[in-house]
């Protein structure tokens, strides 16, 4: 009956097993949980750091659901056992671990694990702590190269705004990573169905139209399709020095734009006909974006060297969105959240497609057909952003869409914040469901924050604000916004650097005394997605409307401009 009790614990040695391991071995190992993380992949994964007595430390990859739910709740300073743990040595002789139940995958054998078993040796390892050891591993970063998607490690990392990253994104000569911060940008476009059916066994695209993945030609794989739907987006961001186009995004990472729970909540905010520029203006952000060799190389394997060489030179680097997170009313800070020192801009470059925050509506910005000149520093803005409150009560015009209920929120006296004597007023539309449209009501002459477009008649000077997005401002994030606004200001008053051709994209990331960095980001402090009443980071934000209320909207801008005019 004693015999019972009794663990028969690993007496793996991962010194031992670094000089001896020649790859494909299985062993039972046993370590004190030094780091555990969950990624956000398409199957259940946990990279787990274990460390044991003899100072060396390796990672082990654990598929699957069922393993992955038993690490759901461990904490560093656990001790973990795996027993039948496969071992991989790659080229550069570094050593991990791999584990997977076998009901999650049957072709690669048997693994079971154990949280904190018992017994002296478990013991010994829990006191060893939680510091980094001699790491025998080193952790898989995949590149695009093969297909895979960027991960960033939210280390320190140089910051950038748009209009430099358009000057210095042609293709690379070297395969490394590139990634780089912005902070207080926008997500104003999503271009075409970012939705898509994955299949179960290669997690490929299928397509449409032949009902096969991507894999069913080359390795032979057996179509069949997942069942929850996935989100792989092309979209434009932007900021105030202007737009950076065709930026990849996953659906982990879009749905912290859309302010949604997750990717499936997504997929169904997608799904249910509200069409992807329902997911646009929800607020600025502050992201990690990368770019590797591959994004900047031109398609087709038949190229020859010379003309590859020649389309590399011109070809664009595309980058992707490795996280975000919001960022509305954040200060910045010499540290964590510097602002750029420079803006570098392409001699031939159309300075376009900014948000750009202004102060007043009239004296800031020049309207014409050619768009909405910013008169202080030479960029046109595609929208704009300031500071404002109302003077008098809303009115509401029901829109009649052939099917939900929609309305035009109005407001005529608005005034920019702080008010000054002698200003003229603007007019605000803001289109939206009838459920929200008490977010767009500021008859409560407090501040709000404002981002939209700029409608104006020259001849009479009426302005309107077609608003995109709008938000409730505290005290703190009101000083934050007009901080920003000034710096802002003062960059785009000086002459930016300007460069006759693109520049390697590695280039971004070389250090020189104009270049700043930002901290390392907490991805433990991510804030909770928006809800209907607004959040602690956006205060009372006004959703999206829908991709057919979009539509609708540009039509009345259109008779509205007809009308100014």
């Amino acid at each position: 009956m004693e015999m019972q009790k009794v663990f028969p614990i690993a007496r793996s040695d991962f010194q031992v097993m670094e000089q001896q391991c020649q790859g494909r071995e299985r062993a039972d190992i046993v370590g004190v949980v030094t780091q555990l993380d969950l990624p956000p992949t398409s199957k259940p994964k946990a990279n787990l750091w274990l460390k044991d007595l003899s100072g060396k430390e390796m990672l082990v990859n654990v598929w699957g659901r069922r393993h992955v739910d038993l690490l759901t709740n461990v904490q560093p300073g656990q001790v973990i056992q795996l027993d039948n743990c496969g071992l991989i040595k790659r080229e550069d002789s570094s050593l991990e671990g791999t584990a997977e139940h076998f009901l999650d995958n049957d072709k690669h054998g048997f693994s079971a694990l154990h949280v904190d078993p018992p017994g002296l040796r478990a013991d010994k390892l829990r006191e060893l702590g939680t510091d980094q050891g001699d790491r025998i591993s080193k952790p898989w970063c995949p590149s695009l190269t093969g297909g895979g998607r960027l991960t960033s490690d939210m280390g320190p990392c140089v910051v950038a705004c748009a209009a430099t990253m358009n000057a210095f994104g042609s293709a690379m000569e070297q395969g490394e990573k590139v990634e780089v911060a912005m902070h207080s940008i926008w997500l104003v476009n999503v271009l075409g169905d970012p939705v898509c059916t994955p299949c179960r066994h290669c997690q490929t695209k299928i397509d449409d139209v032949s009902g096969k993945c991507k894999r069913a030609d080359t390795s032979g794989c057996q179509t069949e399709p997942a069942e929850a739907a996935r989100v792989l987006a092309t979209v434009h961001v932007a900021d105030w020095t202007g737009q950076l186009d065709n930026v990849l995004v996953g659906g982990a990472e879009l749905a912290v734009l859309a302010r949604v729970a997750d990717e499936q909540a997504l997929a169904q905010l997608l799904l249910r006909d509200k069409g992807p520029q329902a997911l646009c203006f929800k607020g600025p952000f502050d992201a990690r974006l990368g770019t590797s060799q591959r994004l900047g190389q031109p398609r087709g394997a038949l190229l020859q060297s010379s003309q590859a060489s020649q389309a590399s030179a011109s070809a664009p680097t595309q980058f992707q969105i490795l996280a975000a997170r919001p960022s509305f009313g954040e200060a910045y800070d010499e540290r964590a959240r510097p602002m750029v020192k420079k803006v570098t801009r392409l001699v031939n470059e159309m300075r376009d497609g900014a948000v750009l925050p202004v102060q007043s509506l009239f004296s800031d910005l020049s309207c014409s057909d050619l768009g909405t000149f910013f008169t202080r520093g030479s960029v046109f803005a595609e929208c704009v952003t300031l500071l404002a409150f109302a003077k008098d009560e809303p009115s509401m015009d029901e829109v009649d869409t052939g099917g939900e209920k929609h309305l035009v929120t109005k407001h005529q006296q608005v005034f920019s914040y702080p008010h000054m004597d002698g200003a003229q007023p603007f007019a605000i539309e803001a289109f939206c469901h009838f459920t929200s449209c008490h977010l767009f009501n500021m008859a409560d002459d407090q501040p709000r924050f404002l981002v939209g477009r700029v409608l104006r008649n020259e001849a009479t000077d009426a302005v309107v604000l077609h608003v995109e997005w709008m938000s409730r401002a505290t005290e703190a994030q009101v000083r934050n916004l007009e901080t920003e606004r000034a710096m802002v200001w003062d960059l785009l008053a000086g002459e930016p650097t300007l460069q006759s051709n693109k520049r390697p994209a590695t280039s971004l990331i070389e250090e020189t005394p104009t270049k700043v960095k930002c901290a390392a980001w907490d991805v433990a402090c991510a804030p909770a997605p928006d809800t209907a009443e607004g959040s602690p980071w956006t205060g009372q934000s006004a959703p999206a409307a829908p991709v057919g209320m979009r539509t609708l909207s540009q039509l009345l801008l259109k008779r509205l401009r007809v009308s100014l005019d």
